[in-house]
């Protein structure tokens, strides 16, 4: 099924790849992609509010943080960019 949400699940397994080496960032990673598919997982069963929304942009820019620290580029370019 594809959806406004695939981008974010197709970043998530990309930035899990290459962040595979070094483990503080990938256990980092590991548990925002938790966060993340749980709240996809709610808005696509039950539909997105603005409470998910809200949780789902704060775990968004957690993961734009994170890949721009380790990556130098923000999660939603490098989904842009194919990584």
């Amino acid at each position: 099924m594809s959806d406004t949400f695939t981008p974010y699940e197709t970043g998530l397994t990309r930035l899990l790849e290459r962040l595979d080496s070094d483990p503080p960032r990938l256990s980092e990673a590991l548990t925002l992609q938790v966060r993340l598919l749980e709240n996809i997982a709610k808005a696509r069963r039950y539909g997105d509010s603005d409470t998910l929304s809200a949780q789902r942009s704060q775990i968004l820019e957690q993961l734009n943080r994170l890949t721009m620290e380790t990556l130098e580029v923000s999660f939603i370019e490098s989904n842009r960019s194919g990584g």
